[in-house]
Order: structure tokens, then C-alpha cells, then sequence
């Protein structure tokens, strides 16, 4: 594999803060820290619920300070155009069913670089509400194999474009918390489990203060 260019990050950066002109006119975005304000400094995986297509923009604006790389399904990246538009904007291709060992080293090579990575860990968009879906194992794969921590992220689903939108960010989540030494399978998929149920206190979190 050829790798990938990482020096400039202009596409991104005008991108990110070009949408933040929409996001404070549009979404009204309020971002919650119900359990305390994370470090979010560092090699930082992000993982969140996937509601709408602009998810990654909001989970840009609740991490101001951080260039972000998101996993994208290689769909997008298709044409030649697609491919440079979407590279530019730092998006990694993922085949959702069948991940390959180039995608793995890539992630892997950002977060050795301590940079951040956005993953959507039902590995879809959610069309049920904001309930979650079951999750895929790749963010706890590669908290495993990085070390980086992770940190849930709920987007709370608007029942009307008149409403803001609200992002709620939990704390930093270490495989280590549960597990030591290294990681084993199990270990990754109780890991799985561990993210899921705190991006769960997340939604009960919003339910109990901001209403179902």
C-alpha cells in the first residue's frame, strides 16, 4: 500500500470551520459534559452514535481544537474526484464487511501520530430513533491495538429543524480499566460491551435531564 500524505491539512481545516458557519446557524449546537470535561488531548479515538450525514461535523464542533480522522464507507470513495475530496477532508475507507489490513495499518499509523479518530461504532446510520444498535468490534480493536483511550459522544436526534441540536461527551474509557495486560479477544469484546454501555448512560443521561 502506498501510503497516505498527512502533511497538509488545509482541505480539512477550511472544510471544519466553513461548516462551523452552518452548525451555528442551522444546528445551534450545545455540547454537554454530564460526568466532567474529558482530556482531549493526545492519540483520541471517538466513538458516537451515527444519526445523519453530518455527524462528523458536529463531533467537530464538540473537539474545536483537533484535526479529526473519520471512518468512511469506501463507497464514497469510488471516482477519482470522490476519492481526492473525501481524502482531503481526512477520511479513512472502511469496507463495513470486510476490513482490509491496509485500512487497519492506516488507523493505526494515525493514532501512532496522536491524532484523533472518529468512529461510528454501529457501523451504519441509525434509522431506529435514538436507541443503539448493536456494535461493531473495530473501536475496541483499535483502543486495544493503539492504547488510545476512547471517549463516547451521543448526538441526541432532533424531532423538528427548529430545535438545537445537542451533543453529549462522556469520559476517557481505557481498555485497561477492565483487562490486564495484553489484551486477549474476550478482553476486546467485554471492551465493546464497556463502550456501548457508557455511550448508553449517555441517552439515559439525556432522558433523565433534557426528556425522551
Amino acid at each position: 500500500m502506498k501510503k497516505q500524505r498527512r502533511k497538509s491539512n488545509l482541505g480539512f481545516d477550511f472544510a471544519k470551520w466553513s461548516s462551523s458557519l452552518l452548525m451555528l446557524a442551522v444546528f445551534r449546537p450545545k455540547v454537554h459534559y454530564p460526568f466532567g470535561k474529558p482530556d482531549k488531548k493526545g492519540k483520541l479515538i471517538v466513538s458516537s452514535n451515527h444519526i445523519g450525514a453530518l455527524d462528523c461535523v458536529k463531533i467537530a464542533f464538540a473537539f474545536p481544537w483537533r484535526r479529526m480522522w473519520t471512518l468512511t464507507r469506501s463507497q464514497c470513495f469510488k471516482t477519482p474526484f470522490s476519492n481526492w475530496v473525501f481524502r482531503s477532508i481526512n477520511c479513512i475507507p472502511v469496507d463495513r464487511d470486510n476490513v482490509s489490513t491496509d485500512t487497519y495499518r492506516e488507523i493505526l499509523d494515525v493514532l501512532k501520530e496522536e491524532k484523533m479518530v472518529l468512529i461510528f461504532s454501529e457501523g451504519r446510520l441509525n434509522f431506529e430513533g435514538n436507541n443503539l444498535l448493536d456494535y461493531k468490534m473495530g473501536t475496541a480493536f483499535f483502543a486495544a491495538m493503539s492504547g488510545a483511550p476512547v471517549i463516547p459522544v451521543f448526538i441526541v436526534r432532533r424531532e423538528n429543524h427548529w430545535l438545537r441540536t445537542h451533543i453529549i461527551v462522556g469520559q476517557k474509557l481505557w481498555i485497561k480499566d477492565i483487562c490486564e495486560g495484553v489484551p486477549s479477544m474476550p478482553d476486546i469484546q467485554k471492551f465493546n460491551e464497556y463502550i456501548k454501555e457508557k455511550e448508553g448512560e449517555l441517552e439515559k443521561w439525556k432522558d433523565e435531564h433534557m426528556g425522551k
